[in-house]
């Protein structure tokens, strides 16, 4: 009996524990180029409230909480920041240092009106390479994460 017990508990705290330790799929991005990023934005718009990169498989994804709804010269905005810092040779490194060199496939931007909410967000903006693996580089074959859709998920499911 004694045996039954100590496995039981033995199996429940190892249960907890990879529970609060390891299941994450989010890994949380720092480097120069984000924190940098994040503080310029923040000091340069006092409707930021808060700014976290993340990777996740096989995208770079950020949470912005913002003060209120956003009109569309803000969302604009939104996207000329942005564009300043996700290129081709920042998702390179962002791909060698978490993603053994696989450059990722997209950035999502999930805005949160006042506060972050897990798996809901008020807007997202998000960008794809455009590139098809075996064709070489090219304008006609890429963008370099410059087109940017904006999703409202309370309107439509349709992209603006």
């Amino acid at each position: 009996m004694f045996n039954k017990r100590k496995y039981f508990i033995s199996l429940l705290l190892i249960s907890v524990l990879i529970i609060f330790t390891g299941c994450s799929i989010n890994k949380n991005v720092k480097t120069d180029e984000t924190e940098e990023f994040t503080k310029s934005l923040l000091e340069s718009n006092e409707k930021i409230k808060d700014l976290n990169f993340y990777f996740r498989k096989p995208s770079l994804h950020t949470d912005l909480v913002y003060d209120g709804d956003l009109d569309e010269e803000e969302f604009e905005d939104l996207i000329d920041e942005f564009k300043t810092l996700i290129d081709i040779e920042f998702m390179e490194k962002i791909g060698e240092k978490y993603w053994k060199g696989l450059r990722p496939n997209g950035f999502n931007i999930y805005i949160h009106k006042d506060e972050i909410r897990k798996d809901n967000y008020d807007y997202l903006l998000e960008s794809h390479y455009r590139k098809y693996r075996n064709q070489p580089d090219g304008p006609d074959n890429i963008d370099g994460y410059q087109t940017y859709t904006i999703f409202d998920p309370h309107i439509s499911p349709e992209p603006k």
